[in-house]
């Protein structure tokens, strides 16, 4: 039997089903075949499974049906979710993930009965549980889907960067340099150390789900592909003595061949080596230092600021008039006193007109009687 009422808002009638109504192969108020019934409570309501969600019947009565409406409006949201992280599990040809989306439904359906016999927050909790155990498992599989992805990149880089490092491929390309081998060598290296690196921490880096997979593919590739750029660089670097690099007693940077190998793994496999030598270097202007023989840009000038007047007592000044050299006669002659001498000009012949006669003397003062 089929209940019909008269939409509001249209004005037109909705059949709607019953809950006893509801059986597998019924369709139900939607038009959509009823798959599976999880649970019928008649009048009560009625939680069943289509192609595309799970549905619940909600009461026969009116009333009681917009009650249990109501009490569902907060699982809405998480039941959203859940809708679009299993839908295209529903829809796929491979049955183990068909599987996978009946189980997932089973839970809805569980935690739908909850709400409806009266505990909505322990199926909101149930729901919580079921959205987080999809995402694990689609990042489970997402997890490997980017080893996949990132051993195939490897592996076509490696063959790639191999065969062009072996002697042979000078014979089929003229002009290839020789000198190279080590260069691409180093860039296989580097993607053998980049996989390393990925398969010890793919457990503890974040991925995107499964329904990302273009994005975690792309971000495989582009790890190795930085493996095998550093790898290059990095004995590059070495090559110039740019830098240097000792494990022991041991220089990597000598161009033997199992040296250069481990040189591009140990830059594929720790891929900030290489960005933090370059970020580290600094690039300078080149300046010629200016000739020897140029003089000081900015000489001291001495000043008289700058002479210090000598400690001790301040000399007693000279006594009597000092003797000026009459117009037209010869300089005073000076001469340097000896180190053994007092300074005083004794002995020395002086010119007629510049000695003054002892009458015109002044009177002596002081001195010692004679006896």
């Amino acid at each position: 039997m089929r209940v019909s009422s008269r939409n509001e808002a249209g004005g037109q009638n909705v059949t709607e089903n019953r809950v006893d109504e509801i059986a597998i192969g019924t369709t139900d108020a939607a038009g959509a075949k009823v798959v599976e019934v999880y649970a019928r409570n008649p009048p009560l309501y009625a939680v069943y499974r289509t192609d595309q969600r799970v549905m619940v019947q909600f009461a026969d009565k009116p009333a009681l049906a917009t009650d249990q409406r109501s009490k569902l409006i907060a699982l809405n949201p998480v039941r959203s979710e859940i809708n679009g992280l299993i839908d295209g599990w529903r829809g796929s040809a491979d049955p183990t993930k068909k599987g996978k989306a009946r189980r997932f439904d089973h839970r809805v359906a569980d935690a739908l009965v909850l709400a409806l016999e009266g505990d909505p927050a322990s199926a909101v909790t149930a729901l919580e549980g079921v959205k987080s155990d999809i995402l694990n498992e689609r990042t489970s599989w997402a997890r490997f889907l980017y080893l996949i992805a990132a051993s195939a990149a490897a592996a076509l880089l490696i063959s790639i960067f191999l065969a062009v490092a072996t002697p042979w491929i000078t014979k089929f390309i003229p002009g290839w340099p020789g000198e190279s081998t080590n260069l691409w060598l180093a860039g296989g290296a580097g993607a053998v150390g980049a996989f390393f690196s990925i398969a010890i921490t793919v457990s503890k880096r974040t991925i995107l789900t499964d329904l990302q997979m273009r994005d975690n593919v792309a971000d495989a590739i582009l790890r190795v592909i930085i493996g095998v750029i550093s790898g290059a660089v990095f004995e590059c670097l070495l090559q110039s003595k740019a830098v240097s690099l000792n494990l022991g007693s041991v220089n990597v940077g000598d161009e033997t061949w199992t040296l250069v190998a481990l040189a591009g793994f140990i830059a594929g496999f720790s891929q900030q080596l290489v960005p933090d030598l370059l970020a580290s270097s600094t690039a300078k202007p080149l300046t010629s230092p200016p000739p020897a023989s140029n003089p000081p840009t900015n000489p001291v000038t001495p000043s008289i600021e700058n002479v210090v007047a000598p400690k001790g007592p301040t000399p007693a000044p000279a006594l009597g008039p000092v003797p000026t050299p009459a117009q037209g006669s010869a300089p005073i002659p000076t001469a340097e006193p000896d180190a053994d001498e007092d300074g005083c000009l004794g002995g020395d012949d002086l010119p007629t007109d510049d000695v003054t006669p002892d009458a015109d003397l002044p009177a002596a003062t002081g001195g010692v009687a004679a006896g």
